[in-house]
């Protein structure tokens, strides 16, 4: 008998969307405890966002990306870091660093997320994917990284997707 597989209640999703948007939006600004501590602080404005103190290197791509000149993106070594400011460019491009990278930030966890539910859903059944749902949705290894533009944001939406491929 061939199980018929019913796609996941659209409240499900709506609630882990709305939970993790949340989580991520009072996470952002608060998710650098060491920049706190260091000696040198960098306030971004307007908001007056505490950047840790590796926040121009991880800019130096928007620059370069930008066209910008070179002695502002030249001196760094994560330059070979390329995909995630490749997703999120145009984000930030239009939205500026902070809010760009927020927003890609919540779309590519919501998207990563989505995809690894649906899979647990077929695969294991409905109980399994809503409780991978509140596990995800309040999950605080995502939402460390998930308000800073940097390319650690792409550690658990990387994790699911593999985790579907193993």
């Amino acid at each position: 008998m061939q199980r018929r597989v019913v796609p996941p209640s659209l409240g499900l999703w709506v609630l882990l969307a709305i939970v993790f948007t949340l989580g991520a939006w009072l996470s952002s600004g608060t998710l650098s405890p060491y920049a706190a501590s260091y000696r040198e602080l960098e306030i971004i404005e307007p908001c007056q966002y505490l950047g840790n103190v590796d926040h121009a290197q991880y800019m130096a791509h928007f620059h370069m990306l930008r066209g910008d000149a070179r002695e502002l993106w030249a001196y760094t070594r994560h330059l070979r870091r390329i995909l995630y400011p490749l997703i999120a460019f145009p984000f930030v491009t239009v939205a500026g660093v902070e809010w760009g990278g927020l927003v890609v930030n919540v779309l590519i966890h919501l998207l990563s997320a989505f995809w690894f539910l649906r899979f647990l859903h077929t695969r294991f059944g409905e109980q399994a994917a809503r409780t991978a749902a509140i596990l995800l949705a309040t999950y605080p290894g995502a939402m460390y990284w998930i308000g800073l533009p940097y390319s650690y944001a792409l550690i658990v939406p990387s994790c699911l997707v593999f985790a579907i491929a193993l």
